[in-house]
């Protein structure tokens, strides 16, 4: 994954669903004043100015400040600008962070169709399930073992959870874990994730554990 690759994922699907979400939270002037607010702010918002690294950032840490500004910016459009309260800021931020994560993670790891992950055999979802982690820039990922779990991965380390925090924001981390239950809690997908510990919780790891539905996938 590189930053132009990440530039068209934002052209196709980031700003489109954030429109969407933005129309149906705030109504069409609403949105239109969020995106005035928005595009002035980013004029002169440096979120990561006050950031200070010895060494030139990482390209994963800069990709993942490319997903994470617009964030802190729009918390700031909603919350400052438009006035909204601290509830409903979370509440839409959520929204478009979910959905917009989802989106990105079935980008990143080109997920088939549902009828087609149904007939895959356990071993190769598995398979399949391991090779994608390699796509994502923003986390340092294992796989494990674990009881009651087809496939199971420890996230030991997100650039998410730690900008935010050298931010001192660390609020803003659950958000982007919103992802991951939005996209898994589809029901087409038959897939059921838990994740009971997280590094944005305060956790050591993200716990993730899967299991995969065998009631339609081949030998």
């Amino acid at each position: 994954m590189n930053k132009f690759q990440l530039m068209v994922f934002d052209l196709k699907h980031s700003f489109p669903l954030a429109a969407r979400i933005l129309k149906e939270e705030l109504g069409v002037f609403g949105m239109l004043h969020c995106f005035l607010c928005f595009g002035w702010r980013q004029l002169w918002q440096k979120p990561f100015a006050a950031l200070q690294r010895q060494n030139p950032i990482s390209p994963a840490e800069a990709l993942t400040r490319h997903q994470l500004e617009p964030v802190l910016i729009l918390d700031a459009v909603l919350g400052l600008d438009l006035k909204l309260s601290q509830e409903r800021t979370r509440s839409v931020l959520k929204r478009i962070v979910g959905e917009s994560g989802a989106r990105f993670i079935q980008f990143a790891v080109k997920n088939p169709p549902p009828e087609a992950w149904h007939q895959k055999s356990v071993s190769a979802k598995n398979e399949f399930a391991q090779k994608g982690l390699q796509q994502f820039f923003n986390a340092e990922a294992e796989v494990v073992s674990a009881p009651n779990a087809h496939f199971a991965f420890d996230v030991k380390a997100c650039h998410f959870v730690g900008l935010a925090r050298e931010l001192g924001r660390p609020d803003l981390a659950p958000l982007f874990c919103g992802a991951d239950e939005t996209l898994f809690n589809r029901p087409e997908l038959k897939v059921l994730m838990t994740r009971e510990e997280t590094l944005a919780q305060g956790h050591d790891r993200c716990a993730f554990r899967f299991q995969w539905d065998e009631s339609e996938t081949s030998d």
